[in-house]
């Protein structure tokens, strides 16, 4: 017998693409509602599986509305998934509290829509299904343009951006930062660039919220209008554009800080250290720290008054091919927290000596092939040398880190990574 969806949307064009999705699985009938009393009429004499209502089918009651359809189906029995534009925190709580199982955002976006609905049915089946090529090409874009989504309530600038790049790129343009977070679920566009005073959602939390749910490959830049050294400073986007009324000038600032244009290598790694690379480090760490040594390595922000002592140290180069230029990683701490790294690659306490140098060595070059394969993904091809690690006596190194991340494992034993991008001359 299959199992019974109620699927509840004012929207007709919403349903059948739902409806088609769900039905690209095995075991699963779906009932069609368009309006709040049929929906509650529905929920009484059918016995559902699932539910999914999108808000619309009473935009003012709507939490009545589960809330009695809760009343007599605990959230153990029936999972209910919410569809909505993005509502407010208060709202999301209440329903929360309702038990509700999901949202799911609208505009649809067709990898996010896929992937929930893949969870909640093949948790139904309790078996792992496939969902049709049909349904995966039903939100396909014809468009074979680079996707630029802009986000900002100057009507003027956003034509005048639309009329210097809409001919190369395809343009997204919203006024708001809901529109924004909505319509960047929907085209996932590779590049995203965000103004100054959004409303319902700014700015901060904009970007915030879209690093969330972006790949690595999604570039984000905030647009000022006020100098750059004053601007919003985050590790979460790519670079900052200072805004101008004169095309040719915003056109030649955009060009250099989003192409590259009259950015060199060096210019372009310092920047992506500085600016980027924080974003990532703890996935990095996580990758190469938490998996080698068999212990959880968390990234923590220090008190003013800390101080790591910088006791053993062990670091790594990466050179471009041509050798203009160096980023070297480093990880620096007391002499015993280095020492205890070994100990966890050995298996026993052992003294500074070449085992143990091997074996810490071993670590810095797995977080140094994390850092250049971020790199690499960012158009920079640089190789890995040979590691150096040194003991108390032996090291009077000291950088002008251009990054430096404080990182600490379960026995509280601290270290600091470091990164530093420098010129040969």
């Amino acid at each position: 017998m299959n199992k019974k969806i109620i699927l509840a949307d004012k929207d007709k064009s919403n349903r059948s693409f739902i409806k088609q999705i769900i039905e690209s699985y095995e075991n699963f009938e779906v009932i069609e509602v368009d309006e709040a009393r049929e929906l509650l009429h529905v929920s009484v004499n059918v016995t559902p599986s699932l539910m999914i209502i999108d808000i619309n089918i009473s935009s003012q009651n709507y939490e009545k509305i589960i809330e009695i359809i809760r009343s007599s189906r605990p959230k153990e029995i029936l999972p209910i998934v919410v569809i909505s534009y993005a509502i407010d925190k208060e709202k999301i709580i209440s329903l929360l509290k309702l038990g509700i199982e999901d949202f799911i955002l609208k505009p649809f976006n067709q990898n996010t829509l896929l992937e929930k609905l893949k969870y909640l049915l093949e948790k139904l089946n309790g078996s792992i299904s496939h969902v049709s090529q049909k349904a995966v090409e039903a939100t396909a874009t014809d468009s074979d343009k680079e996707r630029y989504l802009l986000v900002d309530h100057d009507r003027n600038f956003r034509n005048q951006f639309i009329k210097l790049f809409g001919e190369k790129y395809e343009i997204i343009a919203a006024e708001n930062g809901e529109e924004g977070l909505a319509f960047f679920e929907k085209y996932q566009p590779q590049f995203v660039f965000i103004a100054e005073h959004l409303k319902v959602i700014n700015e901060r939390i904009l970007i915030k919220k879209i690093r969330d749910i972006a790949t690595p490959e999604t570039k984000i830049y905030f647009l000022s209008t006020i100098l750059k050294s004053s601007a919003m400073k985050s590790s979460l986007f790519n670079g900052v554009v200072e805004k101008s009324v004169s095309p040719t000038i915003f056109h030649k600032e955009f060009a250099k800080v989003v192409w590259g244009e009259e950015t060199n290598l060096f210019q372009k790694t310092t920047k992506l250290i500085r600016n980027t690379i924080l974003g990532y480090i703890g996935g990095m760490i996580k990758k190469s720290f938490n998996e080698m040594l068999k212990d959880e390595y968390t990234i923590y922000t220090p008190s003013e008054s800390f101080k790591n002592p910088n006791e053993g140290f062990a670091s790594v180069e990466l050179i471009d091919d041509k050798k203009e230029m160096s980023v070297t990683l480093g990880i620096y701490g007391e002499s015993k927290d280095i020492l205890f790294i070994a100990e966890r690659i050995i298996g026993e306490p052992v003294p500074f000596n070449a085992q143990a140098i091997e074996a810490i060595g071993g670590v810095i070059s797995a977080l140094g092939e994390q850092v250049k394969q971020f790199l690499s993904t960012n158009g920079i091809e640089l190789e890995l040398q040979n590691v150096k690690v040194t003991s108390k006596l032996e090291n009077k190194l000291s950088f002008d880190w251009d990054l430096e991340v404080y990182v600490k494992d379960s026995k509280n034993s601290h270290y600091v990574i470091g990164l530093y991008c420098s010129k040969y001359i």
